[in-house]
């Protein structure tokens, strides 16, 4: 199961089927149980401490699954990939320093930051903005690339004179029947503020409600 676990970490295995695994085989999850050295559990002075908390394992039993739950919410999202991975990294590297670990997921999210912001996000259409930003993340120069996707997100999520919204708990842009609602208004309300969206495929609209 190292294997699997080095397939990962190198790239070669996709971080979707990997993580489906994470949750299934007993298997590969008594694999990354392991991967704990036995000489940190339990001693401050192990070098892996220098980059991990020491608190937050111990406060796991030293188990690299159970932290990996804890942490992760396999929810796709390139923050949430970029954790997974550099939790099994910063473990394994003790185990295996010489691995060429990709720098994929790191690229990914900072990626994501420069270009989505946390605006033109959600549950229901992360997978539209993570297509676009996978089809375009390995253009050079970064200025071009950078450009292109803002550009390509903007006419996907339909956006007009830069009219977005401004999410207070976190973005929740809506899915219409072919690709996101188009964002119209912002009302607030004392501690309530409702964003409404329409679907320009079928006319019909949605209001997503947030709080202060």
């Amino acid at each position: 199961m190292l294997t699997i676990i080095e397939q990962f970490l190198d790239g070669s295995l996709d971080i979707k089927p990997f993580m489906k695994m994470v949750r299934e085989d007993r298997v590969l999850q008594d694999s990354i149980r392991a991967l704990m050295p036995k000489e940190a559990i339990r001693n401050r002075d192990y070098p892996l401490w220098t980059k991990v908390s020491y608190e937050a394992y111990e406060k796991c039993n030293f188990d690299c699954l159970e932290y990996l739950f804890k942490i992760c919410r396999f929810d796709g999202s390139f923050g949430d990939n970029l954790n997974c991975f550099s939790i099994l990294k910063n473990v394994y590297s003790f185990v295996n320093p010489e691995l060429p670990f990709t720098e994929r997921y790191e690229k990914e999210f900072m990626f994501y930051l420069d270009v989505v912001q946390d605006c033109y996000d959600g549950p229901e259409v992360r997978e539209v903005t993570r297509e676009i930003l996978r089809e375009l993340v390995d253009v050079k120069p970064k200025s071009k690339r950078n450009a292109m996707a803002k550009q390509r997100i903007k006419d996907i999520f339909h956006v007009e004179r830069n009219n977005r919204p401004r999410w207070i708990q976190g973005a929740e842009w809506p899915m219409g029947q072919t690709s996101p609602m188009r964002f119209i208004k912002r009302i607030r309300s004392g501690e309530e503020v409702q964003f409404h969206f329409i679907d320009l495929s079928t006319g019909k609209t949605k209001v997503v409600r947030q709080f202060y």
